[in-house]
């Protein structure tokens, strides 16, 4: 079992490339958790569209090209993964700054119903596409049985509709701090002709 983290952990790699990208990993729980599930909705709501927090607080204002939410369900405990590609416009410090408000903010304010109601109903329906075919339907089984439990396969839906604005928050406060997060800048230097 890995020891207990103590602050942040920091990461800065600097290449020569043209691109910035800044990154900000949580240990989560493994993919049979009810909080998996609640990781889930929240990395839809920070990230997945136009109407995503951080897509309205990095891409909109053009201080990031791109803003994604990366977590796999996986056997054992996993990383949710937050990465943004910086532009030119802005800097590693201001798009951390937004990133670390937005995942702060939802350990303070509930998120609205309607919002809730709107994640959830796009994820079940994702769902319910991903299982379309008898391919489709043994390959999300399979990563079911992979998971080590099978009957995955039919609980995540229920889970995920029984998540509420609480739930979220209760998870983001266990999850979303400093001791448990590891921080990744890329700093992209261009090369002198």
């Amino acid at each position: 079992v890995e020891p207990g983290q103590e602050g942040d952990r920091r990461v800065e790699i600097i290449r020569e490339n043209p691109r910035n990208l800044f990154a900000v990993s949580y240990k989560v729980p493994h993919g049979r958790s009810y909080e998996w599930a609640v990781l889930h909705i929240i990395a839809a709501y920070l990230t997945d569209g136009a109407q995503s927090r951080l897509d309205d607080a990095l891409v909109d204002t053009h201080k990031a090209s791109s803003v994604d939410c990366a977590l796999y369900p996986t056997r054992d405990d996993g990383l949710c993964t937050i990465h943004a590609q910086i532009t030119d416009t802005s800097s590693h410090s201001e798009v951390e700054e937004i990133i670390l408000k937005e995942t702060a903010r939802l350990t303070k304010k509930l998120i609205s119903t309607k919002r809730l109601e709107t994640i959830k109903t796009k994820i079940l329906a994702g769902e319910l596409y991903s299982r379309d075919g008898t391919l489709a339907l043994a390959s999300e089984l399979t990563e079911c049985i992979a998971l080590g439990d099978w009957t995955r396969f039919y609980t995540f839906a229920d889970d995920i509709a029984r998540v509420t604005a609480q739930d979220i928050q209760e998870v983001a406060k266990k999850y979303f701090q400093r001791n448990n997060r590891v921080i990744g800048v890329f700093v992209g230097i261009i090369a002198k002709k």
